[in-house]
C-alpha cells in the first residue's frame, strides 16, 4: 500500500475523466482520428454518433463503482431509459460494447447498445466476439451470401438495432442462425461457406478488438502475435491509442520508439 501513488494515480486527468464517464471516455479521440473499426472494418470512423458518446450515456448513469482495489471507480450504473427493457438496471456499457455494438454494427442507436449491453450480461456471452459476429452476418447479408431464409425473415442490416439485439438471443438460444454464430468466427465460416472467410476479422479465430490496429503499429505487434488470438488484455500498448507528443513519449519509453522511422 503506497498512499504516494494512489494520490498520483487519482489526480491524474485521465483518471479524473475516467472516473466522470467510465472507459468509453476513449471513445470521441479514438473515433476522431480514425481507430474505431466500423460495419465489420469497411471503414474506420464512425460518423453521425452523437447518440452514442460517453456525455450521451452518461444521461442515464446513476453512478460509477470501482472493482476490488481500484480507486479509479469507471463501472457505470445505468438505467434503461426506454423500449422494451425500459427501467431494467445494469452495469457498462464498457468501451468494448460501446464499439461492438455501436459501430462494428452500424448501429448508433443509445438504447439497443444499453439493451444489447444488458443483454449480454445476462446470458454471459463476451461482448466482443458477439458483437463482431453479429457485424460479419451483417456484411454476409448484405453482399448477399446470408439470405432471409438463413436469418429466419431478419433482416440482417447495417444499422438495424431490433436485429442486432434479436441476434443476441438468438446466439444465446442456439437458434437458427444464431446456432451458427454461437460456434465462433472459424467454425462458423466453414459451416456457412461460399467464402465468407473473407469478410472475417479475426486472428488465430478470435475476434479483433474494434480498434484500428493500422493506426498504432504496437497494438497491430501485439494482437499478431498474441498466443490465445487477437488477445488485448496481456500486452496491450494502450499509451500508443492517444497521441501523446513525440517528447513525452520518449520519456516514457526512456529511448526513440521503434517505429519513429
Amino acid at each position: 500500500y503506497n498512499k504516494h501513488i494512489i494520490d498520483m494515480v487519482v489526480s491524474a486527468k485521465v483518471s479524473k475523466t475516467q472516473g466522470r464517464l467510465g472507459t468509453p471516455f476513449i471513445w470521441g479521440a479514438t473515433n476522431s482520428w480514425g481507430g474505431i473499426r466500423t460495419r465489420n472494418f469497411q471503414t474506420n470512423q464512425f460518423e453521425n454518433c452523437d447518440a452514442i458518446e460517453p456525455e450521451a450515456i452518461d444521461e442515464h448513469v446513476t453512478g460509477y463503482a470501482s472493482c476490488f482495489g481500484c480507486q479509479v471507480h469507471c463501472r457505470a450504473k445505468y438505467i434503461i431509459p426506454s423500449g422494451e427493457y425500459a427501467g431494467v438496471y445494469d452495469e457498462g456499457p464498457e468501451y468494448t460494447v460501446q464499439g461492438a455494438l455501436t459501430a462494428e454494427t452500424g448501429c448508433a442507436d443509445l438504447v439497443a447498445l444499453l439493451s444489447g449491453s444488458h443483454l449480454l450480461n445476462t446470458y454471459g456471452i463476451d461482448c466482443l466476439e458477439a458483437g463482431s459476429m453479429i457485424a460479419w452476418a451483417m456484411e454476409l447479408y448484405e453482399a448477399g451470401i446470408l439470405t432471409n431464409k438463413d436469418t429466419g425473415g431478419l433482416e440482417l442490416r447495417f444499422g438495424n438495432a431490433e436485429a442486432l439485439n434479436e441476434m443476441i438471443h438468438r446466439i444465446a438460444r442456439r437458434e437458427g442462425l444464431g446456432d451458427i454464430l454461437a460456434e465462433g468466427p472459424l467454425r462458423a465460416a466453414k459451416k456457412i461457406g461460399k467464402n465468407s472467410i473473407k469478410y472475417l476479422i479475426h486472428v488465430k479465430g478470435m475476434s479483433n478488438l474494434h480498434s484500428d490496429e493500422r493506426a498504432t503499429p504496437a497494438l497491430a505487434l501485439n494482437v499478431a502475435v498474441a498466443s490465445r488470438g487477437s488477445d488485448h488484455l496481456r500486452g496491450r500498448p494502450a499509451i500508443d491509442l492517444y497521441g501523446l507528443p513525440e517528447p513525452v513519449l520518449r520519456r516514457i519509453y526512456s529511448q526513440p520508439v521503434p517505429y519513429d522511422g
